[in-house]
C-alpha cells in the first residue's frame, strides 16, 4: 500500500470514529434529558410529614336508611400531624331528610379535619341549590347558586358557614349579603347580614321589560328549600318603582320554579307608594300579598290595626284615611293597579279636600287656606264592612274608584264649614267618576240622615232608601228619599212617600200623602214645600191643616175645639205665623165656618182674612121668640103713639146659625169681630142682612150678657157665637115679611131686635104698609116697632087680618 492511501485512510478513520463519539453522545444526552424531563413530571416524592396520597375521597352520613350528604374529593392527601387533610375537587352533596334535595356544594380545594370531621375551604365555594327535579334541568330554569368563599363545613352536624360576601342568583332573581350558613338538615339557608334581594318578573314582552324589578334589602335571611320559602329579619325594605315598604319581618314563599308566590311582612309593616298625583301609605300588624304565576301582584292583605292614608300631590288639603282590621285589595294583571278592595272589622274611612281651588297653583292654594277662602269639605264612612270597586285609570294613570259598597250597616258624613249631613242605612253605595270625583251616593234598608247647621235644630230625615247627588266641587248637592219617609227638626215633623232636598236652594219637597206638623198644627197636602233657609211653607193639592187645639189668644178661636182649614195651596212662614191658604179655602171650627178663594192668616197680628166668594157660617144662641100674625103695620094705637099687634104665634127655643156671603172678610180675634165687604148678606132662620159693609160682634158662649141666657141654648161654654151685628150701606134687612132699609143697621142677639139708621129708614110689610123714621127699631119675639121721628117716638104693634 503506497503512503497516501494509508493516510486517506487514517483520516477516514479519524472522522468515522468522531462521529461515532458525537452519535454516543447525542444519544447519551437525549436519554439524560428524557430523564429530567420525567423527573420534572413525576409526582413529588413523599414527604416525612406525608402518610399517603389517595386518588378519590369519599365519606357520608346517614339517618337510619337515609343519607342525608356524601363529601367526595377527586384526591386526598393524609398527614402524620394535626390529622390534617387536603381535598382536592371538593363535592358536598346534600339531600336532606326527606331526600327530595340534591344541593351541591364545590370547589377546588379544602382542608379536613379527620379528629374533627371539620372542612374548611379557603377558595371560592359554589353551592348549588335545587330539587331532585330542579337538579336534571340547566340551572338557569330552576335552582338557586350561591357563591362565597372561607367556608367551613361540620362533619357531624352537616352544617357550613362563611362570613365573607355572598352572592346568589336563580331564574327570577339575583342577590348578595355578608355570611352564611347552610344546614344540611333542613336544607336551609342563612344570609347574616346585609342581604340585598333583586326580583324580575317571568314571561317576556313589552310589558314585563318596563316593569321594574322587586328590590328587597334586609338585615339577615333565610331560605328554607323543601318549604321554598324566604325569610327576611328586619329592618327589610322592599321598593319596586315608586312603591315601597318596610317591615320587621318578611316572608317569601316561592313556586317550584322560584317565582315569588306570597310576601307576608310582620312586625308592623308599612307600605309607602310615592305616585306622580299622591302619596299613599298602609300600615297594618301584617301585610299579605300573592303574586301571579309571571309576577305580578295578584292580591294584598293587611291584618290588624290597618290604617291607610292618601294626600294629592301638591296638596295642602286633599286627604284621605281609611281605619279597618282588615283590608283586603285584588290587583288587575296587566296594570298590576288595584281593582278590589275590601275593608273588614271597625271600618273608618276619612277624607278630606278643598273645593273651591280648582287650577290654583299651590302657592295660592295655601294662601287661601291660611286666608279661610277655601271650603274645606271632610267626608267619613264607619261600618262593618266596605268594599271598594275601581276602574282603570286614564291614559295609563294610577286606577280609579269606581263604586263604593258596604256590606253592613254604615254611616257615612258630609261637613262643610256650613253644614254637617250624616246618612245612616243597612246598605249604602257611592259611585265615583273620573279622577275619583263623588257623584252618587244611595242607600237602602233603614236609612236616616241628620243634618246639623249651625244655630238651627238638627233635621234628621228616616226612610227606606236615600239618594244623595254630588257637584263638581265634592259637595252633595241634592238629596232624595222613597218609602216612608219622615223628617223631624226641632217641634216640626213631616211623613210623605218622597223628599227631595236641594240643597243650594234649601228646599225639601214632600210628595206623596205628604204632611207636616208643629206643636200647634198638622198640615196635610199632595205636595209640602219647605224652604229651610227663610221657613217659608209652600203646599199644594188637597191641602188641609189641624190646629190641635183650641188657641185662647190665636188668630182661630171660633170654639174649643181644634180649628180645620182646607185648600188647594197653601204660603206660610215659620217665624211669621203668615199663612195663605187659596184655591177654593175653608175654615171651620165648631160651628163656625169661612170660606173664600183665600183665607189668610196672620198670627203675630191675630188676623185671619178671607178674599174672593165669601161664605161663612157664624152661630147665635137662640132666644125664645114670640111671633104674632097679621096684614100690615097699621092697625089700634098703643099707648104713646103705639100701633097695637093684630095677632101672634110662638117659635121654639133653640141655637141660630147665620150664613154670610161677601167679597172680602176680616176677623180681628182679639177683639172678636168680624168685618164684612163687597155686597154682604147675612142670613139665618129669624132674618137676613143685605149691606156693603157688616161687623158681626162675637161673644163667648155660657156666660150671662145682655140677656143671651146661659146653658144649652146659649151652645157650647167658650164658642164665640154672634152678639151683635153692624151694617153699613145700603142696609136690607128681612125679617119673616118684613123688609127694612136704611144706611145703618144694628142687629142686637140678646135683645132679638133690629135698629134702623141713617138716610130715610123704612119698614114694609107683605101689604106694602110702610113705617118710615129717623130710626126704626123692631124686635123678633113680639111685632113691636119703635118710630124715632121729629115728632117724638112712638110704638106700633102689626096686627095680622086673615083673608
Amino acid at each position: 500500500m503506497r503512503r497516501s492511501q494509508a493516510t486517506r485512510y487514517a483520516r477516514w478513520s479519524a472522522l468515522a470514529a468522531v462521529l461515532i463519539i458525537v452519535v454516543v453522545a447525542a444519544i447519551y444526552g437525549r436519554r439524560v434529558w428524557q430523564q429530567v424531563r420525567a423527573l420534572r413530571k413525576a409526582p413529588p416524592g413523599l414527604s416525612v410529614s406525608v402518610t399517603q396520597r389517595l386518588a378519590t375521597f369519599s365519606y357520608s352520613k346517614t339517618e337510619g336508611d337515609r343519607t342525608l350528604f356524601t363529601v367526595r374529593a377527586s384526591h386526598a392527601t393524609e398527614f402524620k400531624e394535626g390529622n390534617k387533610n387536603l381535598l382536592e375537587d371538593v363535592w358536598i352533596t346534600v339531600y336532606g331528610r326527606s331526600g327530595g334535595r340534591v344541593d351541591n356544594l364545590h370547589t377546588q380545594q379544602c382542608d379536613y379535619a379527620s379528629d374533627t370531621g371539620r372542612v374548611i375551604c379557603k377558595g371560592e365555594v359554589q353551592i348549588d341549590l335545587e330539587s331532585a327535579e330542579e337538579a336534571k334541568q340547566p340551572l338557569t330554569q330552576g335552582g338557586i347558586r350561591v357563591v362565597t368563599s372561607n367556608l367551613s363545613f361540620d362533619r357531624e352536624t352537616g352544617d357550613a358557614h362563611s362570613d365573607q360576601p355572598v352572592t346568589f342568583r336563580f331564574p327570577q332573581g339575583q342577590g348578595s349579603a355578608v355570611g352564611i350558613n347552610y344546614s344540611s338538615k333542613d336544607a336551609a339557608v342563612r344570609l347574616l347580614a346585609g342581604v340585598q334581594l333583586s326580583l324580575r318578573d317571568a314571561g317576556a314582552g313589552k310589558a314585563q321589560a318596563l316593569r321594574q324589578p322587586l328590590e328587597i334589602s334586609a338585615a339577615s335571611m333565610e331560605y328554607r328549600s323543601e318549604q321554598r320559602s324566604l325569610s327576611l329579619g328586619g329592618p327589610v325594605h322592599v321598593q319596586r318603582g315608586a312603591r315601597e315598604m318596610s317591615a320587621g319581618l318578611l316572608t317569601l314563599e316561592l313556586t317550584s320554579a322560584l317565582r315569588p308566590r306570597r310576601m307576608i311582612a310582620a312586625q308592623r309593616p308599612q307600605l309607602v307608594s310615592g305616585e306622580s298625583r299622591a302619596q299613599m301609605t298602609l300600615a297594618a300588624d301584617s301585610l299579605t300579598s300573592e303574586f301571579a304565576a309571571d309576577g305580578s301582584m295578584e292580591k294584598m292583605i293587611a291584618q290588624g290595626n290597618v290604617h291607610g292614608s292618601r294626600r294629592a300631590a301638591g296638596s295642602v288639603a286633599d286627604e284621605d284615611s281609611v281605619l279597618a282590621d282588615r283590608v283586603e285589595v285584588e290587583f288587575a294583571s296587566a296594570s298590576n293597579q288595584p281593582k278590589l278592595l275590601l275593608a273588614t272589622g271597625n271600618v273608618k274611612i276619612d277624607s278630606h279636600s278643598g273645593s273651591s281651588n280648582a287650577g290654583r297653583s299651590d302657592a295660592a292654594k295655601r294662601n287661601s287656606v291660611q286666608t279661610g277662602e277655601l271650603t274645606k269639605i271632610s267626608r267619613r264612612i264607619e261600618t262593618s264592612s266596605l268594599r271598594l270597586k275601581f276602574s282603570p285609570g286614564t291614559r295609563g294613570g294610577a286606577a280609579e274608584i269606581a263604586r263604593a259598597e258596604t256590606l253592613g250597616p254604615a254611616t257615612v258624613e258630609f261637613s262643610t264649614p256650613q253644614d254637617t249631613t250624616r246618612v245612616r242605612g243597612e246598605r249604602l253605595q257611592a259611585d265615583y267618576g273620573r279622577q275619583n270625583r263623588l257623584e252618587r251616593v244611595t242607600g237602602r234598608q233603614g236609612i236616616e240622615i241628620e243634618r246639623r247647621i249651625p244655630g238651627r235644630a238638627p233635621q234628621i230625615t228616616q226612610s227606606r232608601e236615600c239618594t244623595l247627588e254630588f257637584g263638581a266641587q265634592g259637595d252633595w248637592s241634592e238629596l232624595k228619599q222613597n218609602g216612608d219617609v219622615k223628617f223631624h227638626e226641632g217641634e216640626r215633623t213631616a211623613h210623605a212617600d218622597r223628599a227631595r232636598l236641594v240643597r243650594a236652594a234649601e228646599t225639601l219637597t214632600l210628595s206623596g200623602s205628604a204632611a207636616i206638623a208643629d206643636a200647634q198644627a198638622e198640615t196635610a197636602a199632595s205636595t209640602i214645600v219647605l224652604n229651610q233657609r227663610s221657613g217659608e211653607i209652600t203646599a199644594e193639592g188637597g191641602v188641609r191643616t189641624s190646629y190641635r187645639k183650641a188657641e185662647t189668644g190665636g188668630v182661630t178661636n171660633f170654639a174649643p175645639q181644634p180649628a180645620h182649614i182646607s185648600a188647594q195651596r197653601l204660603v206660610a212662614g215659620r217665624d211669621s205665623g203668615h199663612a195663605i191658604y187659596s184655591g177654593g179655602a175653608r175654615l171651620w171650627q165648631g160651628d163656625a165656618v169661612i170660606e173664600g178663594d183665600t183665607v189668610e192668616l196672620r198670627r203675630s197680628e191675630r188676623v185671619l182674612l178671607a178674599r174672593g166668594n165669601v161664605m161663612a157660617l157664624i152661630p147665635q144662641s137662640g132666644l125664645a121668640v114670640q111671633g104674632s100674625g097679621g096684614q100690615g103695620l097699621t092697625g089700634n094705637a098703643a099707648p104713646a103713639g103705639a100701633v097695637p099687634a093684630t095677632g101672634s104665634a110662638t117659635g121654639a127655643a133653640g141655637r141660630s146659625i147665620w150664613l154670610v156671603r161677601a167679597g172680602r172678610l176680616t176677623y180681628r180675634s182679639a177683639e172678636s169681630v168680624v168685618l164684612l165687604e163687597e155686597n154682604v148678606r147675612a142670613e139665618s132662620a129669624v132674618a137676613r142682612i143685605d149691606a156693603r159693609s157688616v161687623e158681626l160682634f162675637l161673644g163667648a158662649a155660657g156666660k150671662s150678657s145682655g140677656g143671651i141666657a146661659e146653658g144649652a141654648a146659649a151652645g157650647p161654654a167658650g164658642a164665640q157665637q154672634l152678639t151683635r151685628a153692624l151694617a153699613t150701606g145700603g142696609v136690607t134687612i128681612r125679617q119673616e115679611d118684613r123688609r127694612g132699609t136704611g144706611e145703618r143697621g144694628e142687629y142686637t142677639a140678646a135683645e132679638g131686635k133690629f135698629v134702623l139708621s141713617g138716610g130715610n129708614p123704612a119698614l114694609t110689610d107683605s101689604s106694602e104698609n110702610t113705617v118710615t123714621g129717623r130710626q126704626l127699631t123692631f124686635f123678633l119675639a113680639d111685632d113691636r116697632i119703635l118710630v124715632e121721628s121729629s115728632e117724638g117716638t112712638r110704638t106700633l104693634t102689626r096686627h095680622r087680618i086673615q083673608k
